[in-house]
C-alpha cells in the first residue's frame, strides 16, 4: 500500500509541467573590470527561473562576446530553449543534449537553465549542489581575487581593497604589464597569479617569463591566443610556472590536445554550457 502511494505521486509530480521564466538584470562592479580584450562598466545577465510541483530553482546566464554571446543573443535563445526542457527536472543529462540538438554554442544560456534545474532539485531534496554530485569540498584549492587592467594607481587601490582575499590573480597583457606586477609584488607578500587573457604573442611571454619567476608567480594563465597550441606548449615547456588555459579549453573535447600542453585548466559554467559538462571537464 505505502508502495503503491508513493508511485502515485512519483507519477503525478512526472506529469507536471516545468513552468519557467527569464528576468533581466544588469550588476555594476567596484570598478570598471578591465582584461587585454575587453573592459566593462556593467554586466547585463538574465536569471532564470524553473518551476515544478511547487519547487523553484535559479540560475544566470552570464554571456562573454569572446563565446559570441550577448544579453541579446542570450535572451533569444533562451526564448527557443527554455520550452523544450521537458516534464522531468531530474532528466538533466537528456535536458543537456536537447539543448545542444537544437542550438550549438549559446554557452551561458543553456548554463542559465541547467543551474536552474540543478537548484529546484536541491531545494527539493535539502541538499547543497557539492553534495547532490558527490564533491568534498575539503578538496576544493583555495580560489583568487582578480585585479582587473587599471592605471598603476588604481591597481594599487584595488589591491588594497582586496586585503581579506588571501590569493591574487593579477590581469596582464598590456604594455608596461611587467612594471605594474613588480608594484603590486612591492605591495604583498601574498601569492600571485597572473592571467594574460590571450593578450601575448609567444615572444611576449617568453621574453616576460624570467620577470615572473623572479616574483614568485604561482601559476599562468592563457599567455598566447587559445588556438595557438604550439605556443602554449612552448611557453609551458620554458617555464617551471604551471602554464594554464582558459579560452583554449570550453569543454571536455578540448582536454585531447591540452593534456601535455598545459597543467591545468580554468573551469567555467559561461564557457561549459551546463554544470554537468563542468563535472565531467574536471
Amino acid at each position: 500500500g505505502a508502495e503503491g502511494s508513493e508511485g502515485a505521486r512519483e507519477r503525478r509530480s512526472a506529469a507536471v509541467t516545468i513552468g519557467f521564466e527569464k528576468r533581466p538584470v544588469t550588476l555594476t562592479p567596484t570598478h570598471p573590470f578591465r582584461i587585454a580584450r575587453s573592459e566593462h562598466a556593467a554586466y547585463h545577465h538574465w536569471l532564470v527561473r524553473v518551476e515544478h510541483d511547487g519547487d523553484e530553482g535559479w540560475g544566470e546566464a552570464a554571456p562573454s562576446r569572446r563565446y559570441g554571446e550577448t544579453a541579446e543573443s542570450v535572451a533569444a535563445a533562451l526564448g527557443e530553449l527554455l520550452p523544450l526542457i521537458g516534464d522531468d527536472p531530474y532528466a538533466t543529462d537528456a535536458i543537456e543534449r536537447r539543448l545542444d540538438g537544437h542550438l550549438w554554442e549559446n554557452a551561458s544560456a543553456k548554463t542559465a537553465i541547467s543551474a536552474a534545474l540543478y537548484d529546484l532539485i536541491g531545494r527539493r531534496h535539502g541538499l547543497p549542489l557539492y553534495r547532490w554530485l558527490g564533491l568534498d569540498l575539503s578538496r576544493v584549492p583555495p580560489t583568487s581575487f582578480t585585479i582587473g587592467i587599471a592605471e598603476p594607481e588604481e591597481m594599487r587601490r584595488k589591491v588594497e581593497e582586496a586585503a581579506p582575499y588571501p590569493i591574487l590573480k593579477i590581469k596582464m597583457g598590456f604594455s608596461g604589464d611587467v612594471e605594474v606586477l613588480e608594484r603590486i609584488r612591492a605591495m604583498t607578500d601574498k601569492p600571485i597569479r597572473v592571467d594574460a587573457n590571450e593578450g601575448w604573442t609567444r615572444a611576449d611571454a617568453l621574453a616576460r617569463l624570467p620577470a615572473l619567476e623572479d616574483l614568485g608567480v604561482e601559476l599562468l594563465e592563457q599567455p598566447v591566443p587559445a588556438a595557438d597550441r604550439e605556443g602554449l606548449a612552448l611557453v609551458s615547456g620554458a617555464t617551471a610556472i604551471p602554464v594554464v588555459a582558459d579560452e583554449s579549453c570550453r569543454t571536455s573535447a578540448d582536454l585531447a590536445g591540452l593534456l601535455v600542453v598545459v597543467g591545468g585548466v580554468n573551469v567555467k559554467l559561461a564557457k561549459t554550457g551546463s554544470i554537468g559538462e563542468a563535472v565531467r571537464l574536471m
